[in-house]
């Protein structure tokens, strides 16, 4: 495999302006039984897709078609993750990541996803140019996780320079990629940016840890952050070098993931403890 980042690259920090208050209304996604529903990307047809548990050990993965869930599920694996898509294709992992992820195209022909000499794969999206990327553990553990890219069946590395784990979530019609990083397990994750040989550390202003989770054509940015070790996530929307922070009401931590060209987002939170199970959403914003 060819490394992405085999030569170090300009390194830059974002300078944000100071976060605004974007407001949002919640539709919100919630698969019956389930103590978890987890929304992480838009599906081909602009629905939402995800995952879901009855129990946090079984998952599978659900298309969301106006409130009727279409479930996908492989028999013989371990679980089913849907991650995210493109007009035509599926892509996800299968819980542990040991057996590979796998691409699920529009004719339902189903593609495995393995890194070579990876230990466990997880695909993490899939671009317009049907360009496959996520994460991968290597067995070494040195580093830890890497990035890495699908493309035309070549499989190309990508890591944060001195990074342990580097995560690549997102690439959209620019050739902008996004993900997350992390120096060491001592260290908090922080986002990142890579454009035409220039890296940008993306962290939401005064935050302990941000992860950068996706990114639109319009360049627009999403993930969250938490504002201490002990703090509850909130979502985050960067559009240039202005953010917005959001949250569904009553929401105790929340995971935002996916942003389409409307500017709506995906993700899931979590209720106070004991009135009710984690639910997916979508939130579109109030212009």
């Amino acid at each position: 495999m060819k490394h992405a980042l085999n030569v170090v690259p300009t390194i830059a920090f974002l300078t944000a302006s100071a976060a605004w208050a974007q407001s949002f209304t919640f539709e919100t996604i919630e698969i019956p039984d389930a103590v978890t529903t987890q929304a992480t990307a838009f599906g081909p047809s602009g629905q939402p897709i995800g995952y879901f548990s009855p129990n946090f050990f079984n998952f599978e993965s659900f298309i969301d078609d106006a409130g009727t869930f279409k479930t996908v599920k492989f028999e013989g694996k371990a679980g089913t993750l849907l991650r995210g898509a493109n007009a035509t294709t599926l892509v996800g992992d299968t819980e542990s990541g040991a057996e590979g992820g796998f691409i699920l195209d529009a004719s339902g022909t189903v593609t495995t996803v393995m890194v070579p000499g990876s230990s466990a794969t997880f695909p993490t999206g899939i671009d317009a140019a049907g360009d496959v990327f996520g994460y991968f553990y290597v067995p070494s553990g040195v580093p830890e996780e890497q990035g890495f890219i699908l493309s035309n069946g070549t499989y190309t590395t990508f890591d944060y320079p001195n990074a342990q784990d580097t995560e690549v979530n997102g690439i959209n019609k620019l050739g902008e990629i996004v993900g997350s990083y992390r120096l060491s397990t001592s260290n908090p994750f922080s986002g990142f940016v890579y454009h035409k040989g220039k890296l940008t550390t993306i962290n939401y202003p005064g935050a302990y840890q941000t992860s950068v989770q996706g990114i639109n054509d319009a360049g627009e940015i999403v993930g969250y952050y938490s504002t201490s070790v002990s703090a509850g996530n909130l979502g985050f929307v960067l559009n240039g070098t202005t953010f917005s922070s959001f949250a569904p009401p009553t929401a105790t931590n929340t995971y935002a993931y996916g942003i389409n060209e409307a500017g709506q987002v995906v993700g899931f939170s979590l209720r106070p403890s004991g009135s009710g199970p984690e639910f997916g959403w979508v939130a579109t914003p109030v212009n």
